[in-house]
């Protein structure tokens, strides 16, 4: 959805000023940015990996039951640097990024039109902060309606022209600090890929223990390049594309976190092992980012465990020490590789944050082959900077 302000950036600025004697105008919105250095050999020179994600809304109430939000986004790279294409380059045009209208009807009943963002079981992990293992996380042109605690949506997705998106999903307080959240979501339409996803979120906080857990099923339709390597499907030819099989697939995350004074363990498990492969080889894939418009890959490992514990020395300053293991494809040997991370946090102030960290990553196979070296072990280091207002 991410659309160019080159020549609408004034028209903008206009609606606002216009805006601002007849509604209430505030701004809110997020940074994070940050760089990565890959240091595979003392021989090579630094591979660097930029990221910025700047997001900006602008409510305009109107009266205490409706207002008006419109987004705006500056995007390169990937969030975080952990693998950022460094697409776009370091310096990225900031671009319309949607925008709502919301009716608060009632106390516990809201309408929101325009382009809803929708998507349930976010990840906390640090490396898959922006993805979800539940329902898919899509923006939609259409309409998201909450009532108590279920929330049901219908619109027409992102990029897919064709598709229908509908969805529902139910908030359910157990007891106190304990939430259980199913979903659900399906579509219709010649080029979707995931017609449909299922399953539930918990969260709980049991003292020193804060637990989340989430499950979802989806099923995916595999499709060919083209109907011309299979004729059966489609005599006519009149589809551009040929679905040839269904296939279902699940996954599963789990975040249990415990804190003792100062101390920490921050731990996830994500698996979610690669469904059937279509005919031409690929698995479809099963994560979607949190945002409007974003391009991040799908979640590249079966099986990711991650556990890093911490110590606060002050409010200013905390350490950790992250270890984690991933296995890109279960179905096949001597595919996994364990990263080492030393991390040094640093908080300036209250919404800031600052990690510095460098490690290693050690390949449990013979090696990574790259340029017809084998590399048993890979050095990185980099920062990131978080904040929001």
């Amino acid at each position: 959805m991410i659309r160019s302000l080159t020549t609408s950036a004034l028209v903008g600025a206009c609606f606002a000023a216009s805006v601002a004697n007849a509604a209430e105008v505030t701004f809110s919105g997020s940074v994070d940015a940050g760089t990565l250095v890959g240091l595979d050999t003392l021989a090579d020179a630094p591979m660097y990996s930029h990221n910025v994600e700047a997001n900006l809304t602008a409510n305009i109430k109107f009266s205490d039951a409706v207002s008006a939000q419109l987004y705006g986004a500056a995007l390169a790279g990937a969030v975080p640097t952990v693998g950022a294409s460094g697409a776009a380059g370091r310096w990225p045009g900031f671009a319309f990024d949607g925008a709502t209208l919301t009716w608060a009807i009632d106390e516990d009943m809201t309408l929101v039109v325009g382009d809803v963002v929708v998507g349930k079981g976010s990840i906390g992990y640090y490396a898959l902060k922006r993805y979800t293992g539940g329902a898919r996380t899509e923006a939609v042109q259409g309409a998201s309606f909450t009532a108590g605690g279920l929330t049901v949506y219908a619109g027409n997705p992102d990029i897919q022209d064709d598709v229908t998106a509908i969805g529902a999903s139910y908030m359910a307080t157990l007891a106190e600090g304990m939430t259980l959240e199913p979903f659900a979501d399906i579509t219709t339409g010649i080029s979707k890929n995931l017609p449909w996803t299922a399953g539930a979120q918990f969260k709980g906080e049991f003292g020193p223990l804060s637990l989340g857990l989430t499950g979802s099923v989806f099923g995916a339709d595999n499709r060919k390049d083209s109907v011309l390597d299979d004729p059966e499907t489609d005599p006519d030819e009149s589809m551009p594309f040929a679905a040839t099989k269904h296939a279902i697939g699940f996954s599963v995350v789990a975040e249990p976190n415990l804190s003792f004074g100062d101390f920490s363990l921050s731990n996830a498990v994500v698996f979610a092992p690669k469904a059937e492969a279509t005919a031409k080889g690929e698995a479809p894939e099963y994560s979607f980012p949190i945002r409007h418009g974003r391009t991040y890959d799908a979640i590249g490992e079966d099986l990711i465990v991650y556990t890093e514990p911490g110590y606060k020395f002050s409010d200013l300053v905390a350490v950790g020490f992250a270890v984690e293991y991933k296995d890109t494809d279960m179905s096949k040997d001597k595919t996994e590789n364990t990263s080492f991370t030393p991390n040094l946090y640093l908080y300036p102030v209250e919404d800031a944050l600052i990690t510095v960290y460098g490690g290693g990553t050690m390949y449990t196979t013979e090696g990574r082959v790259k340029a017809g070296e084998t590399d048993p072990m890979t050095f990185f280091a980099g920062f990131e900077t978080v904040y929001s207002f």
